[in-house]
């Protein structure tokens, strides 16, 4: 059984990655965020760098409103 964290992309982005890094050193294998370009920083380049930073995770968003987010723009990002 793999477990996963989700944690909000509340600034500052440091903390956020600390989180994502705590979270990987205890056994979690999943980190998931949220996305909203109105609402907390940009989920996509914030995943990229904890990409980067971690080594066995693996990344996703919960949610992301369609109304807001072109599904063109969604899949070029």
């Amino acid at each position: 059984m793999d477990f996963g964290v989700t944690v909000l992309p509340d600034p500052p982005f440091s903390r956020w990655l600390e989180l994502i890094q705590l979270a990987e050193r205890h056994g979690f294998g999943y980190a998931w965020t949220y996305d909203s370009h109105v609402l907390w920083q940009e989920s996509v380049p914030m995943l990229a760098v904890a990409a980067r930073e971690t080594s066995a995770s693996e990344f996703g968003r919960c949610v992301t409103n369609r109304a807001t987010r072109h599904p063109t723009v969604l899949a070029s990002a």
